[in-house]
């Protein structure tokens, strides 16, 4: 089976949370709490399973950034295969009635929602296909 650079996982991550989890600057007084919309995920993505939906999903939006950010193809090679994964996984979840309202299946479908846009944006191929 093929493998991620731990390196590449962990820094496409690190970038997706900079970019869209932290809104804390120098001025920011800790004491007035936090604006960021998505500051509640690295607790469940640190949480979840191996396999959970969450878990690829967030993988698939980090490296979709990375990608976008740094012309990365390893990157672009994995956020596909971390959507396609977060997909398959997330179709299970939703037949599921206990599982399709957890808040992991939520996210995960409000955090696809993301890689959409970050993939019809920056990968070319998409945009020629959807064209």
């Amino acid at each position: 089976m093929e493998e991620v650079t731990p390196d590449v996982r962990k820094v496409a991550y690190e970038r997706w949370v900079y970019d869209f989890v932290l809104s804390e600057t120098p001025a920011t007084d800790p004491r007035d709490g936090s604006s960021a919309l998505l500051d509640f995920v690295p607790e469940i993505y640190e949480n979840a399973a191996e396999n959970s939906c969450v878990k690829s999903s967030v993988r698939a939006v980090a490296f979709a950034n990375y990608c976008w950010r740094y012309k990365n193809p390893e990157a672009q090679h994995w956020a596909r295969k971390h959507a396609g994964k977060t997909l398959a996984i997330l179709q299970q979840s939703i037949a599921d009635g206990r599982k399709a309202a957890s808040d992991e299946t939520l996210l995960t479908v409000y955090l696809m929602g993301m890689y959409e846009v970050c993939s019809v944006l920056h990968f070319r191929d998409l945009r020629a296909h959807l064209s």
